[in-house]
């Protein structure tokens, strides 16, 4: 074989093994960058899927806080609903009680239910007294609540003990103030503690309602 023949063999080899190797880098540059716009194609996808996931849970949660502040007043709503039909329950019964049981015969000459009235000379306080029934000497009041709390307990008496009712109403100053705390139960620890500040107790009996404590307030007077 000619030298010459040998050479040309060489040359032919060394070309295609230099194809061969700008073929398997274009090969591997094609398959990186088709890899990495495969990465950023993913990346994108689970941004968007995250900014949708985002925008869902920012959506639940304002669902869910507008859902909460309806039923909060929704229950609201029915909370001053049940008040106002324990208050109507009450109400009939405060001058039946002047009358049975205090020695009233003759009608109220003012009797009003849930009056709402300003503090003398403060037009920008105001409260709601849910039963009033006024005598010529004796102004019974009446306070009810559909759930009792120890704490609203508390309030009354404090109330009571402020001598602000007469600030309320200067007109019944000079008339003896028989306060009323009322409710269709009233456990016995509410009881004792109406009678340790001389407020009667009222409450549904077995027929209707009744003066749970009249007897130890009239004995302790």
């Amino acid at each position: 074989m000619s030298t010459n023949g040998k050479k040309g063999r060489v040359i032919n080899l060394e070309a295609t093994l230099q194809h061969f190797i700008e073929t398997t880098e274009a090969t591997f540059l094609r398959v990186e960058q088709q890899a990495e716009r495969d990465r950023e194609a993913w990346n994108q996808r689970a941004e968007r899927d995250r900014e949708a996931w985002e925008q869902h849970l920012a959506q639940y949660a304002l669902e869910q806080k507008q859902e909460k502040k309806e039923w909060n007043k929704q229950r609201g709503e029915l909370a001053n609903s049940l008040g106002r039909v324990v208050e109507d329950i009450v109400a009939p019964n405060i001058p039946r009680i002047a009358e049975e049981q205090f020695g009233y015969r003759q009608p109220a000459l003012d009797f009003s239910v849930r009056r709402k009235v300003y503090y003398e000379g403060r037009p920008d306080k105001q409260r709601e007294f849910d039963t009033i029934a006024v005598y010529p000497d004796a102004v019974f009041l009446n306070e009810t609540k559909e759930t009792v709390r120890q704490n609203y307990v508390e309030d009354f008496v404090d109330f009571l003990e402020s001598g602000e009712f007469y600030r309320y109403f200067p007109q019944y100053q000079g008339r003896k103030l028989i306060p009323i705390f009322s409710s269709l139960y009233l456990a016995e620890p509410i009881v004792n503690y109406l009678t340790k500040h001389n407020v009667y107790a009222l409450a549904m009996g077995d027929e209707t309602m009744t003066l749970l404590n009249f007897e130890q307030l009239q004995n302790s007077k």
